[in-house]
């Protein structure tokens, strides 16, 4: 369902010569997964300027972004290699990511081929070749072998922007301009899915010139038609439109065959509704917090207080629920004091529990957020805590966080912090605290330090 709900959607062609199209740059990167990173990677290229007046030729653009990424990583990874304090498991992961890079810009390359030919199917196939050979890399830095946090991150982005270039190959609209006709056709991407299936859209169509008194016409509503190939829906437009033109298609309801009961569905109807109304149900819970509607709970942080809902907190947390199920002091006197907490982290951990927290406040308050989730039982958010925590590890706070992950039983945090001491030889570089933490630390994490000490240098 969620393939075919990509297949049908829009694609200019102008066959007269136009400047660039914000408004279809626009259009286009809003179904992409980033469209923030989607535009901002179309506009930073310099053909964006004048060559971005279709689909095809934004399509182009942006595996071009992703190209130029690629190769930007590729010399990131080559300087990387040339550093001669590298351990063997990073170099090896490294030279495999090198290759992997290699590999997809010379598959983005045969990308841009294909789009030049309108070989759409065949650029789906390039652009998920170049993702494969990315996801390789990102498989073996995640493995332990030789992580890297900068690369992992270029990988992401690499990742993004192939994923919103399959999204831009994916709409199809065909536009035919002469001096007095404009014939506009809609149809699917040619697959043997729709072939053998064709889509039933109900959709509305307008064009708009962009020039002189903007003139604009609407084709009567489209309900049900079945569209299989570029001769099912024609709308011919019998007026001489000069300059640039904007199409909008607004899509009221795609429907394919299901394969099981042999009759159509809407391929929105299963899920929109729904996403809305968890959308809504969010932001009003988010609501009841920040402005306070009928609270019947006090939160005493150490230095100050904030209202909350006993029936939310008793969602989220068994500990939470008991306290309220139980004859204890927090529901007698409807507050709960958390004295270890200040109210800024306090209101971040509130935040989480009611959906809306910001992630620059995840991020500052981390640890006592990990904190407050082992402590009150919140196994989704110790997770969201830990795998942050493993993302940006450096000389300042692997220590802390050492201990942390060895307090909150975080075994990946904990690999992590010791592969960064010992086989990356940072002990050296904060020898004096390392000495300090020695000296208070846990008995037995001080013998799993020296045991991987051991185990690392055991031989030179």
């Amino acid at each position: 369902m969620k393939q075919f709900s990509r297949l049908l959607f829009i694609s200019v062609l102008y066959l007269s010569s136009v400047n660039a199209d914000s408004s279809l740059i626009t259009s286009l990167c809003k179904h992409c997964d980033d469209p923030k990173l989607c535009l901002s990677s179309i506009y930073a290229r310099p053909e964006s300027g004048e060559f971005a007046a279709t689909t095809n030729q934004i399509e182009i653009i942006a595996i071009s972004a992703a190209s130029a990424n690629a190769s930007s990583t590729s010399a990131y990874i080559k300087e990387m290699l040339s550093r001669e304090d590298l351990e063997p498991a990073t170099e090896a992961t490294f030279e495999d990511c090198q290759k992997n890079y290699q590999d997809a810009v010379e598959q983005l390359d045969d990308s841009i081929s294909a789009m030049l030919t309108d070989a759409h199917a065949d650029v789906d196939v390039w652009l998920n070749a170049a993702i494969s050979a990315i996801k390789s890399c990102s498989n073996e830095l995640e493995s332990g072998a030789g992580n890297d946090a900068e690369l992992s991150q270029r990988n992401q982005v690499f990742l993004k922007l192939c994923k919103n270039a399959l999204v831009i190959n994916k709409m199809h609209l065909s536009v035919e301009k002469s001096k007095m006709l404009l014939n506009v056709k809609l149809y699917p991407e040619v697959s043997s899915l729709s072939r053998e299936n064709p889509p039933v859209a109900s959709f509305v169509l307008r064009v708009v010139s962009s020039t002189g008194e903007r003139k604009a016409f609407s084709h009567p509503e489209v309900i049900d038609k079945r569209i299989k190939t570029n001769e099912d829906f024609l709308w011919t437009i019998e007026v001489p439109l000069t300059g640039k033109i904007i199409i909008d298609v607004e899509f009221l309801d795609l429907k394919v065959l299901s394969q099981d009961s042999g009759e159509f569905y809407s391929i929105w109807a299963d899920g929109s509704t729904q996403n809305q109304s968890e959308v809504t149900a969010v932001t009003s819970l988010g609501r009841m917090l920040t402005e306070s509607i009928y609270t019947d709970i006090t939160i005493n942080a150490s230095d100050g207080s904030i209202g909350a809902h006993r029936a939310v907190l008793a969602a989220r947390s068994p500990v939470f629920r008991s306290m309220f199920l139980h004859d204890l002091k927090e529901k007698e006197l409807s507050a709960i004091n958390i004295p270890d907490m200040p109210l800024e982290a306090c209101r971040a951990f509130l935040s989480y529990i009611y959906g809306n927290i910001q992630n620059e406040d995840f991020l500052t308050h981390r640890l006592a957020l990990l904190q407050a989730a082992d402590k009150y039982d919140i196994a989704d958010l110790k997770d969201a805590c830990h795998k942050s925590l493993v993302e940006d590890i450096d000389t300042k706070n692997v220590l802390e966080r050492l201990q942390n992950a060895y307090l909150y039983q975080l075994p990946e945090l904990k690999a992590s912090c010791m592969r960064y001491l010992v086989k990356f030889g940072k002990i050296f570089e904060i020898r004096e605290e390392f000495n300090v933490f020695m000296q208070c630390a846990d008995r037995d994490l001080i013998s799993e330090v020296f045991h991987e000490v051991l185990t690392t240098w055991k031989g030179f």
